[in-house]
């Protein structure tokens, strides 16, 4: 039997509608399994475009001196603004510490505003310490630096990170390699948005910066973690500008977006 074209219409509006139906009953439910599977498996996932002007609650923040951390819906971006004097600083961390046997991928969206007394910026950066990344001297953070992107104001961006004998080691973006020449960085414009992004596994992490175009700048190759200093404590990311003896500047910051396995802490949670 030939079904005639109004029924068959008939029909297929009634599958349509059941099928319409079934999404929204079981949407949520299948949402909530997805989630749970992955609060289950321990994943962290914080994204955030700083367009509602509240901070995501599983960001910290840290400031000494007159230095302030604001995030405006307006706008859309956090600026962390550190005024004029070397004391002032302040940082944007997760407040989970990294655990690096486990996927991470951090992706930073950034530019550098008023930058005429900044010697360094930090774009991104990687801490070990026992609790959660705090301002402080000079002298302290270098011995806590593992990884980091520094911004100077000369205009030049730097990937460097710290090795197992305690020997600096700079990324050379012209010739492709790492480099225990201290001096290398590469120019760009930093008053524009660029994207970092920081990409690891167990066995070793790259960086990758972007112009706002979204066109690669530089890759840098991969760095097995065996090669990287190590302490034996917590392993944190943070942005900002974090010494108080004679660092200042401006960053303004428009998208973060940090998933990770979080390790376990040795060392007291922070107050805020």
């Amino acid at each position: 039997m030939k079904l005639s074209l109004p029924i068959k219409l008939g029909i297929g509006v009634i599958l349509l509608f059941t099928a319409v139906i079934a999404g929204m009953v079981f949407y949520k439910p299948i949402l909530k399994l997805w989630k749970g599977s992955r609060q289950k498996s321990g994943i962290i996932h914080i994204r955030d475009d700083f367009s509602d002007g509240k901070l995501d609650g599983r960001l910290g923040c840290d400031t000494a001196g007159d230095c302030t951390i604001k995030e405006t819906a307006e706008s859309g971006v956090l600026r962390i603004d550190t005024g004029s004097r070397p004391s002032n600083a302040g940082i944007v961390y997760a407040k989970k510490p990294l655990d690096i046997s486990k996927p991470i991928t951090i992706k930073h969206r950034c530019r550098i505003k008023g930058a005429g007394g900044l010697h360094a910026w930090l774009a991104l950066e990687i801490r070990q310490k026992t609790g959660p990344p705090e301002c402080t001297g000079f002298e302290v953070l270098q011995r806590q630096q593992r990884i980091c992107v520094a911004v100077r104001s000369s205009g030049e961006y730097q990937i460097g990170y710290w090795n197992n004998n305690n020997r600096g080691i700079h990324w050379d973006k012209a010739k492709k390699k790492w480099s225990t020449n201290t001096a290398i960085g590469f120019e760009t414009d930093i008053s524009v948005f660029h994207l970092i992004e920081f990409h690891s596994d167990k066995n070793g992490w790259y960086i990758v910066i972007k112009d706002k175009n979204g066109s690669i700048l530089t890759r840098t190759s991969p760095v097995p973690w065996l090669k990287v200093k190590q302490s034996n404590e917590d392993y944190w990311f943070f942005f900002g500008i974090d010494c108080t003896d004679y660092f200042h500047g401006d960053g303004e910051s428009d998208y973060i977006d940090i998933e990770f396995t979080p390790g376990k802490s040795k060392g007291p949670e922070k107050r805020r």
